[in-house]
């Protein structure tokens, strides 16, 4: 909404997990935050909105974390969810499961959704073919520079040392790692499954990429706590591969 130039159609924001862009963050600044994290129904309700859009459905499904959208169709207020959660299943009060990879035509087709809701879809079309620029030229720069790369996408976890919420083949990360023609080493189809180091270690990732994140409501949300954990698991790692000669996988258990 911010890059369709609509800050001042905002009633409110929250569910923050990083900053926007630099050159968003002027126009961001307008726009009040109702809550860094999950906002509660009455907060919501409170800014009058005329219309509501969320990311994910498990904020105002059967089982909303905000509300439903029944409560808030009682009020006359119409709720759009994003089309890249729409294909996600199961996912009313979870992450949910993806049958089939996010594809870039999803978060195109929320743009011109968005762009014709609110009336400027000259604006809609102009951002969509900035974006297909970009994702052509950044296709051409490295597309299949990574095929012998194998990664792990580090989200977050609720103790660091325990299980990590790691990204599944089929979302965002998926799409990345095909972009890079590298492989997932987590081929789950859940969006976020939760997944022991063990079983991460066992698969022996060339590369953890650690997810930055500015909310706190996890033990692992700040990626220095990351990558510290990570620099102690690999200095142990490398100490057992010292000891088992010819072994190329993590052997301690976190």
């Amino acid at each position: 909404m911010l890059m369709l130039g609509l800050a001042d159609r905002m009633a409110g924001s929250a569910i923050w997990v990083s900053p926007v862009l630099p050159e968003l963050a002027a126009d961001n600044a307008k726009v009040s935050r109702i809550a860094n994290n999950q906002p509660n129904f009455e907060a919501v309700v409170n800014r009058t909105p005329d219309f509501i859009a969320v990311q994910f459905l498990t904020s105002i499904g059967p089982k909303g974390r905000v509300g439903t959208r029944q409560q808030f169709a009682d009020l006359g207020v119409p709720v759009y969810v994003s089309p890249t959660d729409c294909a996600v299943a199961d996912n009313s009060r979870s992450d949910g499961s993806r049958k089939q990879m996010l594809t870039m035509d999803q978060l195109y087709q929320e743009v011109d959704e968005l762009s014709r809701i609110f009336d400027v879809v000259d604006r809609g079309q102009a951002l969509i073919a900035q974006l297909k620029t970009r994702e052509e030229a950044v296709n051409r720069r490295i597309a299949g520079k990574a095929k012998d790369v194998s990664l792990v996408y580090w989200f977050s976890s609720t103790d660091v040392a325990g299980d990590a919420w790691v990204a599944g083949r089929n979302g965002a990360s998926g799409y990345i790692t095909k972009v890079l023609g590298a492989k997932n080493v987590i081929e789950s189809e859940q969006e976020w499954p939760l997944v022991g180091w063990e079983a991460i270690a066992s698969s022996d990732p060339s590369v953890i990429v650690i997810g930055t994140m500015d909310r706190r409501t996890q033990g692992a949300d700040d990626p220095l706590v990351k990558k510290n954990f990570s620099r102690r698991t690999r200095s142990s790692a490398n100490w057992m591969r010292s000891r088992k000669a010819g072994s190329s996988r993590w052997t301690r258990r976190p």
